[in-house]
């Protein structure tokens, strides 16, 4: 997956929404550790998802609370 800075709102929800069955995978071993493994962090990071409202000067794609919001929504199925 690409970087943040061209990300839209509709793209990163879409991409967070991909992550839903491999969170689900892991969510035993979420849950008995009560922290993400770093490989899921990883896959966030890759998805582009972690810096929705950073500012694009700092590599994130400035993209607002709402759709912030809306991908860590998406996220929460997981």
């Amino acid at each position: 997956m690409s970087t943040t800075t061209s990300l839209t709102a509709s793209d990163a929800v879409a991409r967070a929404r991909q992550l839903i069955p491999e969170l689900r995978e892991r969510a035993a071993q979420t849950a008995a550790d009560r922290r993400l493994p770093q490989s899921g962090i990883e896959r966030l990071r890759e998805a582009g998802v972690l810096k929705t409202i950073q500012a694009t000067r700092n590599g994130g794609a400035a993209l607002g609370i709402r759709s912030h919001l809306d991908v860590m929504s998406a996220l929460g199925q997981g």
